[in-house]
């Protein structure tokens, strides 16, 4: 089948090694891919196995950003920190992921524009974690290659989908997940 030619795995809630910690989960993507419910959605998974999670946000420019992941997060009682600064955000991974699991939610970030790949690359920094990007069902297959590869060169190792619920042709998002690795 398709795992002969493409790696699949979960989201790890849990550490991979017995005696280690999960390694943090950072989503990317572009903006309006569904990263914030993404982050909603396995916060709630790992409540609901009763592990301790924190939600860290960066996306403090979007209007609304901010008011839908605290809802999010109040509604599972879960701690929500607010980061501005893009280097901040390792050391406070770092300082929580001995104590639990850490989901940071960014903002929409265009791959294609320098800035935006320096802000994510001053973000992440040398965090150990696992960088998962978000890109919603029903695109262009060559559209979502390149943007797929793009976040791939800034450390992406695992492709998430949303809004498969909403499309009826999934080949484009196989090509994307095969032609970008």
């Amino acid at each position: 089948g398709f795992d002969a030619h493409m790696p699949f795995k979960p989201v790890a809630l849990e550490p991979e090694k017995a005696g280690t910690k999960p390694a943090p989960i950072v989503l990317v993507g572009p903006p309006g891919a569904g990263k914030t419910l993404t982050v909603a959605k396995l916060a709630t998974m790992a409540r609901l196995q009763k592990k301790p999670v924190t939600v860290i946000t960066t996306d403090l420019v979007r209007a609304g950003g901010v008011d839908q992941i605290a809802a999010f997060t109040r509604l599972l009682q879960i701690p929500l920190l607010e980061i501005e600064e893009p280097e901040a955000v390792g050391d406070t991974i770092a300082e929580l992921s001995n104590k639990s699991l850490v989901i940071v939610d960014t903002s929409g970030r265009n791959p294609y524009h320098e800035p935006d790949r320096k802000e994510l690359s001053r973000m992440i920094g040398k965090t150990p974690c696992s960088l998962a990007l978000v890109l919603a069902c029903g695109q262009d297959a060559a559209e979502g290659s390149e943007m797929a590869r793009a976040f791939s060169s800034l450390g992406a190792d695992r492709l998430i989908l949303t809004r498969g619920d909403l499309t009826r042709r999934f080949g484009s998002m196989l090509n994307i997940a095969y032609d970008s690795g």
